[in-house]
């Protein structure tokens, strides 16, 4: 069965769609040579960005291939056949993206787990709240995007008072662990919100507020962040050229080790 993971929040713009794009390449590439298939659900009918994206890169992949193609053997031979091993190149130098409607996405889940090994969770903002959306208590590992200020703070918690309520006593029933996490992104590392959460963080407070929350040891700062991209792929590049070191870098890793325990 897949592990599922998702990088989630109740607001929109914490970069919890950037994330799971970067962790969803980085996976692949790590993942790819022992044959590891690594499938990111998109369940949101009203955005459907991701499949858009992916739809259009895999239009111009081919565009691409049959230029190449007739060029080297005459025009109009890119035929099906062509087509079909040009659909599967560039499938297996990508992860799978897959769309689904949000009241689908149990069922969907089930369908996959047993077709892949990882399958990463792009919400759209709210689901979590609402009452029909059970697709949570499915999720093994999840990471909490942090944004620094009182407002970002306070969506932060409702977030996790409503998994707290809704989705922990299934996990804990289902027999499941419970594997929440917490990831500082966004924020300005002189900044005044970031500063004093960080104190918060070191006199208690923070553990107080949120005794159920592990937070990543790497911490992702506006001077890192990655701009959302018109592209799913572009990130193959990036997490090819990481080293040691590098925030993002770091990050991937860190994700990694947690999923399959390399860390204590």
């Amino acid at each position: 069965m897949a592990v599922i993971i998702s990088n989630d929040n109740l607001k929109e713009g914490v970069g919890k769609t950037t994330l799971n794009l970067l962790l969803a390449n980085f996976l692949h590439e790590k993942l790819k040579e022992k044959g590891k298939k690594i499938i990111l659900l998109e369940p949101d009918q009203f955005h459907d960005s991701i499949t858009r994206i992916r739809e259009k890169e895999l239009e111009l992949f081919l565009e691409m291939v049959e230029a190449r193609y007739e060029d080297e053997n005459g025009k109009d031979s890119f035929g099906m056949e062509q087509k079909d091993d040009a659909i599967g190149m560039f499938n297996n130098e990508t992860f799978g993206v897959v769309s689904v409607q949000s009241d689908e996405m149990v069922s969907t889940i089930d369908m996959i787990a047993s077709e892949c090994d990882v399958i990463i969770i792009d919400s759209p903002a709210g689901s979590l709240a609402l009452e029909e959306n059970k697709v949570y208590s499915l999720i093994d590992y999840l990471f909490v995007v942090f944004n620094m200020g009182g407002s970002e703070e306070e969506s932060t918690g409702d977030f996790i008072e409503i998994y707290n309520k809704k989705v922990r006593p299934i996990r804990e029933e289902m027999g499941s662990d419970i594997n929440v996490y917490g990831i500082l992104n966004k924020f300005k590392t002189t900044g005044k919100d970031f500063m004093e959460f960080k104190q918060r963080m070191e006199n208690g407070e923070i553990t107080k507020k949120f005794p159920d929350i592990k937070f990543l040891k790497t911490e992702l700062p506006y001077s890192f962040q990655l701009k959302r991209e018109p592209t799913t792929t572009r990130l193959n590049n990036i997490v090819n050229i990481l080293e040691p070191g590098d925030v993002i870098f770091n990050y991937c890793h860190e994700v990694y080790n947690i999923i399959y325990n390399k860390i204590s």
